[in-house]
């Protein structure tokens, strides 16, 4: 049964434009989008904070068909308040003084599209950008890095009252292949499967960071071509750099993601602190600069 749900998600078309499966079990296939995760379990249940995802994945696996990019055309739902309304429901008109006060509290309030940090909420780069629309910030790639040692992005985000902030996000291709690392060791552990050598307990990392994998350590994966979809086992060691080197592409597009919501969110609040809530006051005075600024233009 398990086989046949996921031969059914994996042949399904990429829902959005960064949709790959970001890790595979008999258990469970993790996919990642453009937007977030979801997952889908042995037993045919998805899991995804992501509606679209959820429904196209739903579909799949009852052998219905979606058209291709569906996720990405779809309206991703707003939490505001008590009800629930779509991005295009979220403000007034795009950019006005009310429509950006309004756009700070829809970010502070979509539980949905946020994370917990030091238990509390944060918003994720799909809350930000539903936010930087309805406030109808305009965002900029000033600077794109993607070498063999460096992916970093630089995200200008201007607001209409003439404020514009800077976020660069970079990653090291070295932290990047060792944070991909220690969670396959960390994954790994959980499947009861360990592929770290800690026959020394204080040598359990190379001196680059990289954990010490044992050189006879495997590890079960998922192959897919035209006419099988099978699990087989390989070194773990080689698993590790091919999904590492199938992976860095992408990261620079990843800073690029994680800069615009960072510079979303400094251009959006006081502080530049995503989990300060601002008080009615700050909220008012945000929408009489923003009004002042627009009468001064008209």
């Amino acid at each position: 049964m398990a086989n046949e749900i996921f031969d059914k998600v994996l042949a399904m078309g990429p829902i959005d434009d960064e949709w790959m499966v970001e890790e595979s079990t008999d258990d469970q296939i993790i996919f990642k989008g453009e937007f977030g995760h979801a997952c889908v379990k042995a037993d045919g249940k998805v899991i995804s904070q992501v509606p679209p995802y959820v429904t196209a994945l739903e579909a799949a696996i009852k052998g219905e068909e979606l058209p291709t990019k569906h996720a990405k055309s779809s309206t991703p739902a707003v939490r505001q308040g008590n009800h629930i309304t779509s991005r295009s429901q979220a403000g007034s008109v795009p950019g006005s003084s009310t429509n950006a006060a309004q756009a700070i509290q829809i970010m502070q309030a979509g539980k949905d599209l946020t994370y917990t940090v030091s238990k509390k909420q944060a918003p994720n780069a799909t809350m930000a950008l539903m936010a930087a629309t309805d406030a109808k910030i305009d965002l900029v790639e000033v600077n794109a890095v993607l070498t063999d040692e460096l992916a970093s992005s630089t995200i200008r985000a201007s607001r209409k009252n003439g404020r514009s902030v800077d976020a660069t996000v970079s990653i090291r291709k070295t932290d990047f292949i060792n944070l991909l690392a220690w969670k396959e060791v960390d994954a790994q552990e959980k499947l009861k499967n360990y592929i770290l050598d800690d026959s020394d307990p204080l040598n359990i990392a190379l001196p680059n960071g990289f954990p010490r994998i044992k050189p006879d350590a495997m590890v079960s994966i998922r192959v897919k071509d035209e006419n099988s979809n099978k699990i087989e086992k390989r070194r773990a060691i080689v698993h590790i750099y091919i999904e590492a080197m199938q992976q860095w592409i992408f990261q620079q597009r990843q800073c690029q993601t994680k800069a615009k919501r960072n510079a979303i969110i400094q251009a959006l609040t006081s502080s530049g602190n995503p989990m300060e809530t601002m008080d009615e006051d700050e909220l008012a005075d945000e929408a009489r600069e923003v009004e002042m600024v627009e009468r001064s233009k008209a």
